[in-house]
């Protein structure tokens, strides 16, 4: 189970909608509390920096990916949060939120969570999240619980 403030749910359906008709990107920032539950504590935007056909492939900028490894080392290392990159989205244009075969291939590390953003002609119309399972090399899907509360 993945908790969500409405507010960093809605930085990620605004996402998809802003770089329609591309794929929107980014990473999940948060906290693993017990038992697989995680709550999100932050969303870090990126620009897709795919190479093939952005409307169908994403790849997170490396720079970002770099500079929020950072960032949560120095604050972990502070004592200021226990925070880190639990997972990431991506939007899938005018396609279902479902994982495409695309997103089999590319996936890398098994433990982050995959959160998919349907956009139909412009308009985001559907979330739903994601682990990899590694003994049926396929999605199995995670509930979101969206609060009104901040974290």
């Amino acid at each position: 189970m993945i908790l969500f403030p409405s507010k960093l749910f809605e930085i990620i359906t605004n996402s998809g909608e802003e770089f329609y008709p591309t794929e929107a990107c980014g990473l999940v920032i948060g906290r693993e509390e017990y038992n697989s539950f995680k709550t999100v504590t932050q969303i870090i935007k990126s620009k897709n920096v795919a190479h093939i056909d952005p409307s169908h492939h994403f790849q997170i900028d490396p720079q970002v990916q770099f500079d929020t490894i950072r960032m949560l080392a120095k604050q972990n290392d502070i004592g200021t949060t226990e925070e880190k990159i639990i997972g990431h989205y991506h939007s899938h244009p005018d396609q279902p939120a479902y994982p495409s075969d695309t997103d089999i291939n590319m996936v890398y590390e098994a433990n982050l969570f995959w959160l998919i953003t349907s956009v139909i002609r412009g308009k985001s119309i559907d979330t739903k999240g994601y682990i990899f399972n590694k003994k049926t090399n396929t999605f199995d899907k995670v509930g979101l619980h969206i609060s009104h509360k901040d974290v």
